[in-house]
């Protein structure tokens, strides 16, 4: 099941994504997105406990995804293609056009899913992250 995040997740959403990424959003600026539902919009995964989430931004007809993040122990089973395919329906019953991301080069399985997904590579963003080039992926609706 795929569901608004609440403030209940947010030690959650925060544990987990300190764990994946070598920067990660403060517990407060989490905070914010999850109760800003008008243009960051969070969700969650969960069967038995709480699997990933996906944020995602909103503005008029463009819209960026944040973060796509699925728990260690349940990756390469399906949950990120799933919160894609759930971003993607939510995101197709608004006014929204494309939906954009960067991604580290080096993040092979992120990218594997980002394609398969429909998003197209525009451009390499030189020295975007620490320690890696980014690409920006662009999927249009």
């Amino acid at each position: 099941m795929i569901r608004y995040a609440t403030l209940n997740d947010l030690d959650f959403i925060y544990e987990l994504s300190k764990k994946t990424f070598e920067t990660s959003f403060s517990k407060e600026t989490l905070k914010e997105y999850i109760e800003a539902r008008e243009t960051f919009h969070v969700f969650v995964s969960e069967e038995d406990e709480l699997i990933g989430f996906i944020i995602l931004w909103v503005s008029d007809i463009y819209s960026q995804l944040i973060d796509v993040v699925v728990n260690e122990n349940s990756r390469g089973k399906g949950y990120g293609k799933k919160l894609l395919e759930f971003a993607f329906n939510f995101l197709t019953k608004t006014s929204v056009k494309s939906l954009s991301l960067e991604v580290s080069q080096n993040n092979k399985n992120a990218i594997k899913l980002y394609e398969s997904g429909g998003f197209r590579k525009e451009k390499t963003l030189k020295n975007y992250y620490k320690n890696a080039d980014a690409l920006l992926y662009i999927k249009e609706f």
